[in-house]
């Protein structure tokens, strides 16, 4: 248990209610969600900084490759719009 999880409890910050324990299972698998969808942002925004980077440094402008940054831009609005709506 952390120094900060202790001190919150001695000052009665952090108290004991009956359904709690139900609602951390549920909080629990939630917060897996959102890191699972935050997760799969980040990753489409990565890819589409390195897409872009390719077509800046490398002179690599391909069709393709505009089609996939565009879409992977999409995908991180999206999914980054969802986030902010929560």
């Amino acid at each position: 248990m952390s120094q900060e999880f202790k001190k919150c409890l001695e000052r009665g910050k952090i108290k004991r209610f009956s359904p709690g324990k139900k609602l951390a299972a549920k909080e629990l698998k939630l917060a897996g969600e959102d890191w699972d969808t935050s997760s799969e942002s980040l990753e489409s925004l990565l890819e589409a900084k390195n897409l872009r980077e390719a077509a800046d440094y490398y002179g690599d402008f391909s069709e393709l490759n505009c089609r996939k940054l565009v879409k992977k831009v999409e995908e991180f609005l999206k999914t980054a719009g969802k986030l902010l709506l929560e």
